[in-house]
């Protein structure tokens, strides 16, 4: 294993007092804003990407001219994370002229747990991490460069960007970029994350009004709200008032990621599983998960 040179950088250093979170400049953080996007918001994905490119060009130029550059998100299964559709943002407005140098590839995980990560402390944070087997998705014959930029939503306690590193380095890679939304400072209480998650979705109307007034990508974020939301004849409701083909992404995301067989969600499952599609059927690609256009 070889050493790896990291480099970091995030949007907006945040500090917490109370219920109030406050960025580098002392003005408030918009956590409502940054609720959406971690809810699939489109219009709030492109934004922060637009952000992200800006940044990424003021801090690392010499990315644009590198020979080979490898572009990723944070490690998902099947249904990608909020920070994949950053990603894919970004590469579609920044990177993909630059095809012949940097590949847009996926870094998958083997296992998933029912926990709201965002709710864990660092010891857990770190506990679950270590059990994370992370792998490349990618055409084998694709040659590997010697950077990897990594784009992903915060950096709260560290353990995830940690085992990534581990990753980079087990990998072969001399350097890694990590790109955030925002870090919080140290000091400040992880499960803070589950605060800013949650600030603008609190139930079901709140989903639905962002996803028609700002469209969805949709995200294992969505797919755990559903298959924890108490209210089960709302939960019916929602389902059945949705789009067929929208219900039809939404349980073929839980059930192709595992969350259908963990039994904490059995009984929101029932509700959503007879949307799930025929066994013989091809299941649908997490990047074709796109509702509310």
């Amino acid at each position: 294993m070889g050493f790896t040179q990291v480099h970091r950088v995030a949007l907006f250093q945040l500090t917490r007092e109370a219920n109030i979170i406050f960025d580098h400049t002392g003005r408030l953080f918009d956590a409502y804003a940054y609720s959406r996007f971690k809810y699939g918001s489109k219009y709030m994905t492109k934004h922060y990407a637009q952000k992200l490119q800006t940044l990424l060009q003021q801090e690392f130029p010499h990315l644009w001219d590198l020979p080979s550059l490898w572009l990723t998100s944070s490690a998902y299964k099947f249904v990608a994370t909020a920070s994949h559709g950053l990603a894919e943002n970004l590469y579609q407005q920044s990177f993909e002229q630059h095809s012949f140098a940097t590949k847009f590839v996926k870094i998958g995980r083997t296992r998933l747990f029912p926990a709201d990560y965002g709710n864990l402390s660092q010891a857990e944070r770190e506990a679950i991490m270590q059990q994370v087997d992370l792998q490349f998705e990618l055409d084998y014959h694709l040659p590997q460069p010697e950077d990897l930029l990594i784009i992903d939503d915060i950096r709260i306690t560290g353990a995830h960007e940690n085992r990534l590193i581990e990753f980079a380095e087990r990998e072969g890679f001399k350097r890694v970029y990590f790109a955030y939304i925002a870090q919080l400072s140290p000091k400040a209480e992880p499960t803070t994350e589950h605060w800013l998650n949650h600030t603008a979705i609190r139930d079901l109307r709140d989903l639905w009004n962002l996803w028609t007034e700002e469209g969805c990508l949709l995200n294992a974020r969505i797919c755990k709200f559903l298959l924890s939301y108490t209210h089960l004849k709302s939960l019916a409701r929602f389902a059945d008032a949705l789009p067929t083909e929208l219900s039809t992404h939404i349980a073929e995301a839980m059930w192709q990621d595992g969350y259908a067989h963990m039994d904490m969600y059995t009984q929101n499952w029932e509700i959503w599983e007879k949307y799930k599609m025929p066994q013989h059927e091809t299941p649908l690609h997490n990047s074709k998960l796109r509702i509310f256009a």
